[in-house]
């Protein structure tokens, strides 16, 4: 269904931190990584795959220059081990081939790539009679678009070469062919389960034209209308919260990953205790808005750099009661006294109408307007502050809306979370003239927000304004934090169209006298916001400029057409911060006298706080909160006579009663049960928090006022395991490593890698990218249309005998695999805190793996013959299957080896909270062990961790949500010992 349409909307700039840290986590945790993409190297596919080898190239820059191109350590990481086989391309050229024969000929045997060479290079494990005979050196990362059936298929032939290695050192007798079949038949089977779940379809079955409509028409159902089903379960899965939850979803961005799947009530305490753990500091943000009018004299150009600087980056100098700046544009408004010019670290630029609102353009949107503008900011940031670049953060437009966000690049590695969406407003939602565009990120740990709008016009639809603003803040969705309001910081601008109820003539006599807070009496907006009807909750500056709409263009006079409208503020700036520690401090609000369009452009300059986790005390602080809510379990156990049983139900309800009666309402009781035996009844009692507990455990003896006697007891556990294997749950293998070797590839600490080691210096252009996805992949065909020979699926699919079932000369497109995102924004782990025990097969599938299924091979049984005593087996070797080297039959020259396989704790060269030592003790060298197997830890659960907090319903409702007081978190979530 359709073709890939593969959007960037990073820049390679902005891309190299969260690509750094990934990278850095798989060499330091395997060692040797060689990277196969099998991405196409022409149409759609090409441009991805471009980005990601120039992303590997950059990594491999930045490690030689860590390591001061010391000769010993260079050589460990080159740009040869990044290898593009074009899968697709290649399978043209081959006949009368099984896909694994393929993929071992033209792929690991061919000399013009390195594979063979690593697969012995980097070795295999193995143990066994107590001996290590070998250990494992690296890994291979295989990717495609989808990493399905061209990952899926090389992976399993990549696979059945490494038991060829491992059975090489076996010193039992088995059938080579059959363990292989039993090999395949797992590949195969994985993948079609995979596939089910990924894209509603199996991969296995008979293939025809009729099968595969069905299956194309049944995966674009998938992909189109259950992506967000699957995407939440997914982010469920990962933060172990529920959605719509405002404790969990605000940690996301206010906390490190690792603690986002704490309890609630261990979140809860440490939003109330922030203050010890996080560092402020302050940004400056320049936000404008401007309704262009169409944009109808792109002729201007030359006038771009005045226009620039004196709407968004030299207002407050170019006021009347400043010093005027000669040869610029003028400005009007309100600046503070202790104003002092700095270049923002955030601009945020919001254009109405930046194309005429034709049918035409409703229904296909002209980029090229949004796209001229945003290089033009650029090109002005690179002559006017050549020292400090500019990145563009995200860019998208809705019909005539269109906002875009840069950011120093100095701050680019410190962004997540990054998220974009857009909301039509017109014709009750159902078209795009009318609506907004909202780009969210977090900056460190805080969240912001930028939302840019245009409502409806007309003097007196300000219900229908009221409605469109609804309808936005309730339809507004990103990855966790999943509402706008939810943010730390939102800014709202746009041209909201509220109007001057006021006559003309009196209008134009308050401007004329400079009275604009008499005139703001007669603000629809103000009237509104007042009202409690839109906007609660947020601020706007002092109004110390004439209303911005309409003027006659290239004119200081207001409408003189036939309509003779009214002058208003329709283009406007508000603001809104949800935490009290956490403000924004207006500098500025005005507008930049441009004469180009019937509106005046408005700008407002911010200094903004943000905070900054430090990663130790937050460490430090989460072990004091855990302590203290100890016992993690907070039970009691009532003991009482036996002969009470039948009266159990009953006494439940009474201790219920005695705990709230003698303790007070605020000790929370989270569930309770009852058990019995020949001597006692006890009744036992959860609650929230330790805490709780501890006061509930005074007296030890008491009497329930029905006279009946009990004892109690706190069911203490061990704490010190107990947090162990929570620190195990967060910061899984942290600082272990497979092989003790592989600490030599560690590539440091972050840098930012120079301007000129990129291979772009400006970003890509990224208009029109999917909301809410940093990378867009809209197709149902994991092939492109284009390919008209022999795809994946044919050569993939065998008969009984092992030979290809359909003719390669066939010009059968067959549909194949639907596309997913390569990378989640909200997912984005800079600080790899949420990867457990890491594995290299990667999450794939092979889509169009069609296997029948195999009878057993018939191959004479396996022998290991080290003394080469015995005649060799008589062996088939005519086979399309007899993938396996003739010396590997009775090869047996194993290679003992003392290196120690299993996983080493290493010590970081200094204490970083981000990755505290593990509990578990480092087994030493000289002494082997297994595996360490951490299947015995406990399984934090959604149960467990997020339940929402109860609203009152009598309160009056915050806009659409009932945040209650902004500055605290709300009340704790109940905690579920048991799941």
């Amino acid at each position: 269904v359709a073709t890939h349409r593969i959007t960037i909307s990073r820049s390679e700039a902005l891309s190299f931190k969260a690509f750094f840290e990934h990278f850095k986590h798989l060499y330091r945790h395997y060692g040797r990584v060689l990277v196969i993409n099998l991405i196409g190297q022409r149409d759609h596919e090409k441009h991805i795959g471009d980005e990601y080898r120039n992303l590997f190239n950059l990594f491999v820059k930045t490690f030689k220059q860590a390591q001061n191109n010391q000769r010993s350590l260079v050589n460990r990481l080159s740009e040869r081990d990044f290898i593009w086989f074009d899968y697709h391309e290649q399978s043209r050229s081959i006949r009368n081939l099984t896909p694994e024969q393929f993929v071992q000929k033209l792929l690991i045997e061919n000399a013009q790539y390195s594979i063979e060479h690593e697969l012995q290079r980097q070795s295999i494990f193995t143990w066994f009679d107590g001996v290590l005979h070998s250990s494992q050196k690296g890994i291979f990362r295989i990717n495609c678009i989808d990493c399905l059936d061209r990952t899926n298929n090389v992976q399993l032939t990549i696979g059945l070469n490494i038991l060829s290695m491992q059975l090489k050192y076996l010193n039992k007798q088995c059938d080579l062919y059959h363990i292989a079949d039993k090999l395949r038949e797992m590949w195969v089977n994985n993948g079609d389960h995979i596939s089910r779940i990924y894209t509603g379809t199996g991969a296995l079955g008979q293939r025809s034209k009729a099968k595969d409509i069905q299956r194309s028409v049944g995966r674009a159902i998938q992909n189109n209308l259950r992506d967000d089903e699957k995407q939440q379960s997914m982010q469920t899965l990962i933060y172990t919260y529920a959605k719509d939850s405002y404790l969990h979803e605000r940690s996301v961005a206010a906390l490190f990953t690792p603690y986002v799947i704490s309890d609630g009530i261990i979140l809860s305490e440490m939003f109330k205790n922030r203050r010890n753990y996080v560092n402020k500091d302050k940004i400056r943000i320049s936000i404008g808005t401007w309704n262009i009018n169409g944009d109808k004299n792109p002729a201007l150009e030359h006038e771009y750099p005045a226009i620039l600087d004196a709407w968004m980056l030299d207002g407050p100098e170019n006021l009347p009661s400043k010093r005027r700046k000669a040869n610029t544009i003028p400005t009007l408004g309100y600046s503070t006294n202790d104003y002092v010019k700095s270049m923002p670290d955030i601009l945020a630029i919001g254009f109405q109408e930046i194309c005429d609102l034709t049918a035409s353009n409703i229904v296909s949107k002209s980029s090229s307007n949004a796209n001229r503008w945003v290089n033009n900011v650029r090109n002005h940031f690179k002559r006017t502050d050549p020292n400090n670049e500019y990145i563009l953060l995200g860019m998208d437009q809705l019909v005539g809306v269109c906002l875009a966000i840069f950011i120093r690049r100095g701050l680019a590695p410190y962004v997540k979370n990054i998220g974009i969406d857009t909301v039509k407003t017109g014709m009750g939602g159902a078209i795009g003239n009318k609506g907004c565009v909202a780009i969210r990120l977090v900056l460190h740990s805080t969240s912001i927000c930028f939302i840019c709008a245009h409502f409806t016009a007309g003097q007196n639809e300000y219900n229908e304004r009221n409605k469109d603003y609804r309808s936005i803040m309730e339809k507004l969705s990103f990855q966790p934090p999943s509402r706008a309001l939810w943010h730390d910081h939102i800014f709202f601008l746009g041209d909201f169209n509220y109007r001057l109820t006021s006559s003309r003539g009196q209008v134009e006599h308050f401007i004329q006298n400079q009275t604009y807070i008499e005139l703001l009496e007669y603000d629809q907006l103000k009237k509104e916001r007042t009202d409690g009807k839109v906007f609660r909750e947020f601020n706007e500056g002092p109004i110390n400029f004439p209303p911005t709409y309409k003027y006659d263009i290239g004119s200081d006079v207001y409408d003189t057409s036939e309509k003779a409208r009214t002058p208003s503020y329709t283009d406007r700036i508000l603001w809104r911060s949800t935490s009290p520690n956490v403000q924004a401090t207006q500098l500025y609000y005005g507008r930049a006298e441009v004469k180009t369009s019937d509106h005046r452009p408005v700008n407002s300059i911010f200094d903004v706080d943000i905070e900054i986790c430090d990663e130790k005390k937050l460490y430090d602080e989460y072990v004091q909160i855990y302590k203290r809510l100890a016992p993690s379990n907070a039970l009691i156990i009532y003991d009482m006579r036996a002969d009470l049983s039948q009266r159990k139900h009953q006494l439940m309800d009474e201790f219920d009663s005695y705990v709230k009666r003698k303790y007070g309402s605020d000790i929370s009781i989270v569930d309770r049960f009852c058990t019995s035996n020949q001597r006692y009844l006890s009744v036992h009692m959860f609650f929230e928090n330790g805490e709780h507990a501890r006061r509930v455990m005074e007296p030890k003896e008491d009497q329930l006022p029905s006279g009946i006697f009990f004892s109690k007891r706190l069911i203490d556990l061990n704490e010190d395991i107990a947090l162990s294997q929570k620190l195990n749950i967060l910061f899984a293998d942290a600082n272990q490593t497979m092989d003790p070797e592989s600490i030599a590839y560690d590539p440091g600490a972050y840098q930012q890698p120079a301007r000129e080691s990129l291979s772009t210096l400006q970003d890509v252009n990224v208009a029109g990218i999917v909301p809410g996805e940093e990378l867009s992949l809209i197709s149902g065909n994991d092939t492109d249309d284009n390919y008209q020979e022999n795809t994946v699926g044919e050569l993939i699919s065998f008969d009984s005998d092992h030979h290809a079932k359909h003719d390669f000369s066939s010009n059968n497109n067959l549909q194949s695999q639907p596309m997913h995102a390569l990378f989640d924004e909200n997912s984005f782990d800079p600080l790899h805190f949420s990867s457990q025990s890491v594995s290299n097969n990667t999450k794939t599938n092979n889509n169009n793996l069609l296997f029948d299924n195999h009878t057993q091979s018939t191959g004479s049984t396996f022998y290991i013959d080290p003394f080469n005593i015995a005649a060799p087996s008589p062996r088939q070797t005519d086979s399309p299957l007899n993938m396996f080297p003739t010396s590997l039959v009775n090869s047996t020259n194993s290679e003992n080896n003392n290196n120690r396989s299993t996983f080493c704790h290493q010590q970081p060269h200094q204490f970083v909270p981000s990755r505290p030592p593990p509990p578990v003790p480092s087994v030493a060298a000289s002494i082997p062990a297994p595996m360490p197997n951490n299947d015995s830890q406990r399984q934090l659960t959604l149960k467990n961790l997020s339940l929402n907090p109860k609203n009152n319903n009598n309160e009056l409702m915050s806009d659409l949500l009932d945040l209650g007081d902004p500055g605290s978190p709300p009340p704790s979530p109940k905690f579920d010992p048991f799941g």
